[in-house]
C-alpha cells in the first residue's frame, strides 16, 4: 500500500500505476525512483494537460456572460449562448 501511495504522491494516476504494474511488475523500493522518473519522462503530455485544464473557466465564470445575454428575456439557441461565452473569454 505504501508503494501505491508513493506513486500517487508523485503525480501518477491509478491508470498510470496499473500500467506500470502491468509493464514492469511491482517495482522494488530501490527501483521506485527510477520507475517514476522513467514513466514521467515518457508522458510528455502531462504539462500540456495542465495547461489545458488551467485554460478552462470555472462554471461560476461562465454565468456572467450568460446572464448578460439572457437579461432581455428573449429566447436564445445553445449555439448563440456558446458563441457569447466563447467571445467573452480571451483564450
Amino acid at each position: 500500500m505504501a508503494l501505491i501511495k508513493k506513486l500517487s504522491e508523485n503525480g501518477l494516476t491509478s491508470i498510470d500505476i496499473l500500467e506500470i504494474f502491468k509493464s514492469n511488475g511491482i517495482p522494488r523500493d530501490d527501483e521506485l525512483d527510477n520507475v517514476i522518473e522513467k514513466f514521467n519522462n515518457s508522458k510528455s503530455l502531462n504539462q500540456y494537460d495542465k495547461e489545458v485544464i488551467e485554460s478552462i473557466p470555472f462554471p461560476k465564470d461562465i454565468i456572467i456572460p450568460l446572464l448578460s445575454l439572457i437579461k432581455d428575456r428573449k429566447p436564445y439557441t445553445s449555439s448563440m449562448m456558446n458563441e457569447v461565452v466563447a467571445n467573452y473569454f480571451p483564450y
